[in-house]
């Protein structure tokens, strides 16, 4: 009876960590070709996490210095250990980050609030920027010049039904950089990699 249960259990880890991997290695895949549809890059460059746990890449694109992207999955591949990432990570992330050609003068942030005050991220100067509050998302800013950019986007994305997959968009004037972590979520992180790169564009 036991060697029965422990053959049925060994059968199911190992059906969960082909049929997880398998969905892992497919969004890595889409990503990896929509960034590059999207971005249009002149290069790029791979680096593969864990086979399929993601990737982070790097892009030569005209209209930036380069674009930087990573991508963390949840371990679907490990059904064990799958239920406590995500109690401990909660969905998956792609990062990209966007290195500007020309200088940046303000900083401002638009980040969901619960993820904001559970999960991070942490933002150095907080103390010194103007906050406020819009359906679920703070929106901070070093003056009313960069305010009214963001929510002007902030509006945008919303009119795009954007927001429900975006916790952080950032603009660092130390680093020169537009950052967007975003959940990748079939038919809509396209459209805000998309949103994010026209933004990023005319930022000065």
């Amino acid at each position: 009876m036991y060697l029965f249960l422990i053959t049925i259990l060994t059968l199911l880890v190992l059906a969960g960590n082909f049929l997880g991997r398998k969905k892992n290695l497919s969004i890595v895949k889409s990503v990896g070709n929509t960034l590059e549809e999207v971005l249009k890059p002149n290069d790029q460059d791979y680096t593969w996490l864990g086979g399929s746990i993601g990737f982070h890449a790097n892009y030569k694109c005209k209209d930036f210095k380069n674009v930087e992207a990573t991508l963390t999955l949840l371990p679907r591949q490990s059904p064990l250990y799958y239920p406590v990432s995500f109690l401990v990570s909660g969905f998956d992330k792609l990062y990209v980050t966007f290195f500007l050609k020309l200088k940046i003068k303000s900083e401002g942030h638009i980040v969901n609030k619960r993820y904001f005050k559970f999960r991070g991220p942490r933002v150095d100067n907080v103390q010194k920027l103007l906050e406020e509050e819009q359906g679920g998302f703070l929106i901070l800013s070093q003056n009313q010049r960069i305010r009214s950019a963001l929510l002007n986007f902030f509006k945008e994305l919303d009119r795009g039904g954007f927001l429900e997959i975006i916790k952080h968009i950032a603009i660092v004037p130390d680093r020169n950089t537009v950052f967007v972590l975003c959940v990748p979520k079939k038919d809509l992180w396209m459209g805000v990699v998309k949103q994010i790169s026209d933004f990023a564009k005319v930022r000065k």
